[in-house]
């Protein structure tokens, strides 16, 4: 028996669970030195005792004063550390703690009844504790739907309780896994596209989803022209010699040039739009919801023209680009969907009405988009049906939206565009109008 090993040693940092711990701690030391130091003297036990119990628990004992007849009994420190670790306690505060309970908001079932049960130790419920422990799950339960259900029941039971409470979060989970057709699954809710302060002067937005790329060739070894937008045959373009009316280069019609406007001027430049979700109050409006907010990332939206997906943690996650916005925003729930770790954040979302929208926090993510990561910071609603928003500086770093300061009709031909396009059939007319001067 000497190769026994002792007991751990008493933890003292837990002090609501100091009650236990000892309870356990005592029983382990009485059969050590039972089996191991059951020859040993009461100054051995002793010595043994305050060795094993912790640097914590020697502190403790040096501050006591002990009996000159009582130095090396073991009894004496048993009943010593037992006063200690089981203090007396007030009864109606501990009943005040454990009647004022309540379900936190990330709190499971099982979290929430063995906190219950710990309280209730304390309050000398005796032959009512497991009653009183089931009336404070009806009580404090978060969901009023799972209460009422409760209340249903003419005779429930603790064990009953926890099993109509485990079904119902079992089933929340699950809900949360299954995607509902997107007919039945389209509401109005009022989270948002965000504004945030005075009215400026803006420029226009105009959306870059995908390049447009122009009439289609028709079937056979003719195919339409990139410099005429005709169908002829090879080495025939008629606007070969001709110059643009819009780049000014050689050799196509304006319609078909291929040359991006560049902007010209900054006209009352905005404010730096924020991305970062710690700072400043937003303003939203309303904006709707389907249930494809996410999907397998091979898929992709064809339907909307102003949503797009991103690549988040493996799954493709439908976000809405809105340019009036300056910070962008996830549902806790969509958050939660793709594991984010949602981090606390000062930033406030109010309703064109004043309302406020409730805020959780902020996640960063690492999105991914045409083969490019980025790193986006998003506001978190707790709103559960709340669409993700893309803001306007998130949508101008993703690229798919670009400023525009001018606008050119290319949908009106020009007059000699036309005359070559058909000179056929003006004949005459042609080389009058290009040879008529004005006087």
């Amino acid at each position: 028996m000497s190769k026994l090993k002792p007991p751990e040693e008493l933890p003292f940092s837990d002090a609501h669970a100091l009650a236990d711990q000892w309870r356990m701690w005592s029983q382990e030391m009485r059969l050590y030195l039972g089996l191991a130091m059951g020859k040993s003297t009461e100054k051995e036990k002793c010595a043994a005792f305050l060795y094993i119990i912790c640097r914590k628990g020697r502190e403790i004992y040096n501050t006591w004063t002990i009996e000159e007849t009582d130095p090396d009994k073991i009894e004496v420190l048993f009943n010593k550390f037992d006063t200690f670790c089981n203090p007396k306690h007030n009864v109606t505060l501990e009943r005040y703690k454990f009647n004022t309970r309540i379900q936190q908001e990330h709190e499971t079932l099982d979290e929430f009844v063995t906190e219950l049960t710990r309280l209730a130790k304390q309050c000398i419920f005796e032959n009512l504790e497991e009653d009183m422990i089931r009336d404070r799950i009806v009580v404090g339960i978060r969901r009023p739907e799972v209460r009422d259900r409760l209340l249903r029941e003419a005779d429930l039971m603790l064990e009953k309780a926890m099993s109509i409470c485990r079904a119902d979060e079992e089933s929340k989970k699950g809900l949360n896994l299954i995607n509902i057709p997107d007919s039945a699954a389209k509401t109005h809710v009022p989270v948002h596209f965000i504004k945030k302060g005075p009215k400026k002067n803006h420029t226009t937005e105009r959306g870059q989803r995908g390049q447009n790329p122009g009439p289609r060739p028709e079937k056979g070894n003719k195919r339409q022209c990139p410099k005429c937008g005709l169908i002829h045959e090879p080495r025939k373009c008629p606007a070969y010699g001709k110059s643009c009316n819009k780049c000014h280069k050689m050799n196509h019609y304006a319609k078909m040039c291929r040359t991006v406007q560049k902007n010209m001027h900054e006209v009352n430049q905005p404010t730096e739009m924020f991305s970062d979700v710690n700072q400043d109050t937003f303003y939203v409006g309303a904006v709707h919801k389907t249930s494809e907010d996410v999907k397998p990332v091979h898929k992709h939206n064809q339907e909307n023209e102003w949503t797009v997906f991103l690549n988040i943690r493996g799954q493709a996650v439908k976000a809405k680009i809105d340019t009036g916005a300056q910070a962008n925003v996830m549902s806790k729930r969509m958050a939660n969907a793709i594991n984010a770790k949602i981090e606390p954040s000062t930033a406030r979302l109010t309703s064109y009405s004043g309302e406020q929208i409730p805020v959780v926090g902020g996640v960063n993510l690492p999105c991914f988009y045409n083969n490019t990561k980025h790193n986006i910071n998003f506001v978190v609603t707790s709103t559960e049906q709340a669409q993700t928003i893309l803001g306007l500086e998130t949508s101008r770093k993703l690229q798919l939206i670009q400023r525009v300061e001018e606008v050119n009709d290319d949908g009106v031909p020009d007059m000699s565009d036309i005359l070559a396009e058909f000179s056929d059939t003006f004949g005459e007319l042609f080389a009058r109008y290009t040879s008529y001067q004005h006087r």
